[in-house]
This record gives structure tokens, sequence and C-alpha cells, in this order.
């Protein structure tokens, strides 16, 4: 949503959480116009743009928060607030709505037809976990409308190791703003994704694995065709029907409009 002046005024001199996709991705040219603006350099470019996507994006997302709000049953509250991190005060976020119900905070996207929706999904994940430092929650969810469709909530999984990454590069951005030491090289260095050096282990002769394994390799299929049973059910039940039953099962259609399926007991 497009922000009002007040909130541009609580986000000056702030790193904000809007940028660190952009700093984790290594973005040199955005890096660098970031800094000029906390820095106060001329140089500078404002690069927002009043653009059919800005204005679609700012009047979908309470229209979607409010949607959320009367499907899923959780108030979202804090719309719009302007947020400080309570150890890195030089960082911020502004917030599109907080679940306290469900200790989540929510951040709307539209994307049209042609993004490649799992790329956006990591791409905004690092906008989001940082919105989830800054507020504490420990839950985090991208709510996402592709072209105009339904929005559909992917919750973003909280890591200690990517968001330790995250913040030693947002304090290092944030050294070069108070240093005024052009970010180039920092930028220059960054790589798309967190790599961890995992260990590589062998297994065998672990009884728990072994029976686990066994279980897994048995039921492979049984749990495919399970699912595969489940949605196809779920299709057979007509949008006016409550509840459907027969040959030892039944399903019955919650006020949310979901589906659950249990065995039939007689």
């Amino acid at each position: 949503m497009a922000l009002t002046a007040e909130q541009q005024k609580l986000r000056e001199g702030k790193v904000t959480a809007s940028f660190f996709p952009a700093l984790v991705f290594g973005n040199e040219e955005k890096i660098l116009n970031e800094w000029r603006k906390l820095v106060g350099d001329p140089d500078y470019v404002d690069e927002f743009k009043d653009t059919w996507l800005t204005e679609f994006g700012s009047y979908m997302e309470p229209f979607m928060l409010n949607w959320r709000e009367r499907k899923n049953g959780h108030k979202l509250t804090r719309r719009g607030e302007v947020v400080y991190h309570p150890v890195y005060t030089w960082a911020s976020c502004t917030l599109d709505a907080v679940s306290d119900s469900e200790d989540m905070v929510i951040d709307c996207k539209t994307l049209n037809n042609f993004r490649d929706k799992e790329q956006a999904i990591q791409y905004y994940s690092w906008q989001v976990l940082g919105q989830a430092a800054i507020t504490g929650k420990k839950r985090c969810s991208l709510y996402i409308s592709q072209g105009g469709m339904e929005p559909e909530d992917v919750e973003i999984e909280r890591n200690e190791m990517m968001e330790t990454a995250l913040w030693t590069k947002a304090k290092e951005f944030w050294n070069c703003v108070e240093t005024l030491t052009p970010p180039v090289a920092m930028a220059s260095s960054f790589k798309p994704n967190v790599k961890l050096d995992l260990r590589k282990i062998d297994m065998t002769g672990n009884n728990s694995w072994s029976a686990y394994a066994d279980d897994w390799l048995k039921n492979k299929e049984p749990a495919k065709k399970f699912e595969e049973a489940k949605e196809g059910i779920k299709k057979l039940i007509e949008a006016d029907v409550g509840e459907a039953s027969g040959h030892g099962i039944v399903a019955k259609r919650s006020k949310d409009n979901k589906i659950s399926i249990k065995e039939l007991k007689v």
C-alpha cells in the first residue's frame, strides 16, 4: 500500500524490512541507492513508480485483509503501523497486519499472472522474516493473490541461521551508513541464497531410523493414494452440500467452507 506522509516520516533514517530482499539478493543498484537515501546523498533517486500494479496493490490490500478475517476468523490489527526493532533501533517495518491469535505477522502481495510465484516467495520471504523479528511474532506469512485470484497464506518458517545471516548483512549495511562508506564492495559479495556448511551422516545401524525408514517406504504409495482419494472426494461434493456420507466415511463442510473427512462410526 502507498505510504502516508506520517508513515514516511516515521521511516526516515531507518533501514526498512521492504529493503531486506534487495539486500540479501545483492542488488547493487538498490543497495547503493538506499545508502544514498539514508546518508542524504543528492544522487539518491526515488524509485517509487505510480503504476497500475502499485495502485492495484494499494487497492487490494485492505480488501484482502478483510477477506482473510472473514474466512479464517482471526482478527487482524496494527494495519499500517510503523514498528522499530527493540534492539536494532535503526531497523523498522511498516505492517500490513498482525494476527495476535495466531502470533503471526502478515504481508500482502499481489502478483500478476506472469510472475513466477515460487521466485516471488523466495524473494519476499526475507521481508516478512524481518517483520517477524522486528515485532517479535513467532510466525509470519505472505498473503498472496496472483492474477486477481483468491489469496492464499504462504507461511514462511522462521529459521535462526537464516535470520542471523539476514541481520549480519543488515548490520554491515548500517555500518556503511554510519561511517559514510559506500556499500559497493559489500553488495558485490552477496549471494541470493543462504548456504550452510551441513554435515552428512550415515544412519545405518540405528534401530529407530531403520524402523521409521521401513514404515516410510511401505506407506509411501498408500499415503499418495490416500491424498488422491481425499481430493477426489472433495471434488464430488457440490457447493451447496454441507454433509455427505456413504461407504464407511462422512465428509462435512465447516463454516469457513473447509471439508473434513472422517471414518463413519456405526
